[in-house]
């Protein structure tokens, strides 16, 4: 009887090892997409269905924007390529922040874009997940002691 029991658990385990890891990809995938479909396409619509209405957005440069000052910030952006790395995620239940590198070949107000440090926060809402917040700190190079 014991190992009936554990051959029953043992499906609903592996399967919900499963679902987790294909939640964290498509939350890896769906951060990726946002950034490429907001800096590189410029694309408003996708950005303003992926995100929450109370989004905010903590820039490199330490000021704060909400989702519609997001949204009108894109003309400022000339960019021909965006490089997303995901180092880590932490997904819990209705909640996800991802944590990594972005690298955005172009500029910004006619400034270069610096290689950022970002970490986007995720919730679901009505069943689909949705990008709550962001965080984008340059990247500083440090230089070697000779």
């Amino acid at each position: 009887m014991k190992y009936l029991i554990v051959l029953l658990i043992l499906p609903f385990s592996v399967f919900s090892q499963n679902s987790e890891k294909d939640i964290k990809e498509k939350l890896i995938q769906l951060n990726e997409d946002i950034y490429k479909e907001y800096a590189l396409h410029k694309n408003e619509a996708f950005f303003n269905e992926h995100v929450k209405d109370d989004f905010i957005l903590i820039a490199g440069i330490g000021i704060t924007e909400s989702k519609s000052q997001a949204i009108k910030g894109i003309k400022n952006l000339n960019v021909s390529s965006v490089d997303v790395v995901a180092n880590t995620i932490i997904l819990n239940g209705d909640s996800a922040i991802i944590v990594g590198v972005l690298k955005l070949d172009g500029k910004i107000m006619g400034n270069p874009i610096p290689k950022m440090r970002y970490m986007s926060v995720f919730a679901k809402h009505e069943g689909l997940w949705k990008l709550q917040a962001r965080s984008m700190t340059p990247i500083r190079e440090m230089k070697k002691k000779q």
